[in-house]
Formats: structure tokens, sequence, C-alpha cells
């Protein structure tokens, strides 16, 4: 029996993660044609830069051939049935009602767009994501009931990296940290080679991997360059840390089996991927506790830095003197953490095994495709 195609706009890291590689029964997910494409495309040429609406709008003007679509973070214009995964709150691109009055039509059009029979489902992939969306509708002033039916919350899936914490197999003489990921300052980058360029003077026994290209300039720290300067210069010094420029996701996950800690003491994060696959490679994760950061770790699995939050509960700081804060509370706190866990090694193994039980739990492939399938069911009665 052939699977059902349900189209999509985009086949990247995201879409992939949350409904792509999923081992679906009934389905298949494929990457269909997108005429506003073609529109965007020609803007991009002529601003040299994204549309900041476009690429969150679908038209496939009715030519794919296809019974349902599933979207991440993008809207239908046309009336195909349609499901839309989202980080956030939709639409897209937009800032709160009212902030900027050239939006006022785009917010418009993309709730009237949600509103529509043909979408069927808004897919929270997190609880703070719900809220978010939630709070987004109340200050629209508009349609919060008849869209709350609409919406559920599934988390993105990952399968374990091993088996069983038994499995772990890490360097005995010292311990592991890893931070992986693109946006290393956003991500605490600047606040951990602190951190660890004091433990290293100290000789304490600790190792650091840092999966990440270093770009500087991201919209939560405004690293510099002379930032990126002042991290070369750290991991140039110090044998114990390893750089990786970039890594195939392969080599990635293979590096966190050897890890025996994760770190993501981020300035902002919307979910926190590299949460989960560190969790799945049985590592406890130090992280802070912003957006969807509280629902994927929690001091019995790992370790929650708490820092100011502000707007739908993320942790970007807006100002110098919150930043400032913000940097002093992450160096502080994971310095102290990680003394701790120099002091009882036990405890990786104890919380990592945790984490890995709660991968299984909550994130298994199988269990969130039997979750996705019955919404794709649903949405072609």
């Amino acid at each position: 029996m052939s699977k059902i195609i349900v189209g999509t706009h985009a086949a990247g890291y995201n879409p992939k993660r949350n409904f792509i590689d999923l081992p679906l029964s009934d389905y298949e997910v494929q990457k269909k044609k997108d005429f506003l494409k073609v529109p965007a495309h020609v803007y991009f040429k002529l601003k040299k830069k994204s549309h900041p609406f476009l690429s969150n709008l679908f038209y496939d003007i009715g030519l794919n051939n296809v019974p349902l679509y599933h979207f991440f973070n993008a809207i239908n214009i046309g009336n195909i049935p349609w499901v839309t995964t989202f980080e956030h709150y939709l639409p897209r691109g937009a800032h709160r009602p009212d902030v900027f009055k050239h939006e006022k039509w785009y917010i418009a059009f993309a709730t009237q767009r949600l509103m529509h029979n043909s979408c069927k489902r808004m897919v929270a992939m997190s609880q703070f994501a719900y809220d978010a969306q939630l709070n987004f509708l109340y200050e629209y002033g508009d349609f919060v009931e008849e869209l709350k039916q609409k919406m559920v919350v599934l988390h993105p899936q990952q399968p374990k990296l091993i088996d069983s914490i038994d499995q772990k197999k890490t360097a005995g003489d010292c311990i592991t940290f890893t931070i992986t990921g693109s946006d290393f300052f956003r991500k605490g980058g600047k606040e951990i080679l602190r951190v660890f360029s004091k433990l290293l003077d100290e000789k304490q026994p600790v190792k650091l991997n840092i999966v990440s290209d270093l770009q500087f300039g991201d919209y939560a720290s405004r690293a510099t360059k002379e930032d990126q300067i002042l991290a070369m210069n750290i991991i140039n010094k110090y044998k114990q840390i390893e750089h990786y420029n970039q890594l195939p996701n392969i080599s990635v996950l293979e590096v966190l089996r050897k890890t025996d800690v994760g770190l993501l003491p981020t300035y902002d994060e919307t979910y926190g991927y590299s949460v989960l696959e560190a969790q799945a490679a049985g590592c406890p994760v130090i992280t802070t506790n912003g957006a969807a950061l509280s629902e994927i770790n929690n001091n019995d699995i790992g370790w929650l830095i708490e820092v100011p939050l502000v707007e739908d509960n993320r942790s970007i700081p807006r100002t110098k003197e919150a930043k400032e804060i913000f940097s002093e509370i992450v160096e502080g706190q994971l310095d102290a953490i990680v003394r701790s866990i120099i002091e009882d090694r036990n405890v990786i193994m104890k919380k990592g095994a945790k984490a890995l039980q709660r991968i299984e739990e909550e994130h298994c492939p199988f269990k969130v495709a039997k979750i996705l399938e019955t919404i794709y069911d649903a949405a072609l009665r």
C-alpha cells in the first residue's frame, strides 16, 4: 500500500526534526513547489536581504496535487488542508500587534488564514510556543478561543544515541563538557570560556569541546570581533579545549557520546535541539531557563541556571545593563555548577541516566510519529 504524500515548503533542519524524518507508517512528507519563492527571490536580488513576510507564506496555485500540507513556521494561502508547526508564534516574522503599522495587513491576513477551515492544526513544538501564541492572540484582541481549538503541543522527536547509560565511554581522568551549534556567543560561549579559563588555570580536571564557527554579532549577545579574538586566544591557550569549526552531524553525535556534560547557558533559544541530542547520549546538560528550556531540562536531570525572564518567558536581555546582569549570573552559576560536578562526579551518571530515560519517554520518534499520524488522519476527514 502506497503512502499518502504530505507536501511541505522546505526540507531544512527544523522540518526534518519535527516531521519529515519521522518513521511515519501511512504518510510521507515531501518538499513541493512554492510559487511565492519567485517574488521572494526577486526581492532578495533587489534588496540584498530576505523579505520579512514572503518566506513565511506558501502558495502552490493548485499545481502540486497533494491532499495535505505540513509547514514549519509558515502559513498557506491556498485552500488545500494544512497543518503548521511553530516554534514561537504565528505569523512568523511579525512583531506584537500595533508595534509597527506596516505589519498590520500581514498580521490580519495571516490570522484570517489560520482561522480558515483549511487550517486543520497549529502544532506548537513546546508549551512555551503554545502560550506565546495565546499571548499574541490576546494582544491582537480576537480569535483566541477559535484558534485555541486548533492548537496542540507536540515536542520534536529525538532517537537515543546510546541504549543505556552503561554504554557511556568517557575519559576517566577528566570531565568532558561540550557545547555545539552556531551563534556560539548567543549560546553563552563567552561566559563558558571565562569559566573554563579559570578552571584550567587552577589545573582542574576538565576538558571542553566546542563545535561552532564562532561567528559574532548575533541579535542577543551582540558579540563583537573583539569577543571573537578573545575567544580564540583562550581556545589556543589550552590544549584541554578542543575546537571544531564545523562537523557533520554524525560526527557531532559521536562527540556527544564521549561527553560527560552538555552546555547551553544561552542568552535566547526558542527550543534547544542540542539539549535533546546531549541527553540522548546520556549527558546531563547545564542550561538557562528561558523559553522551552525548562520543559526539556531541570535540576533533576541536569542543571538549570535561573536568569531574568521577559516577554513570553524568553531570557533575551534587551539593554546593555540587562546583558551585564545576565552575563554575571550565567558566569557565576556556571562556575559553581561545574565545581560541584568536579566535587561529586557520581552526579553525572545519575542525572545522565534520568536524562536518557526522559528522551525515551518524551521524544521517542515512533511515539511522536503516531501522534502526528492521528493529526494527519483527522485533517483529511
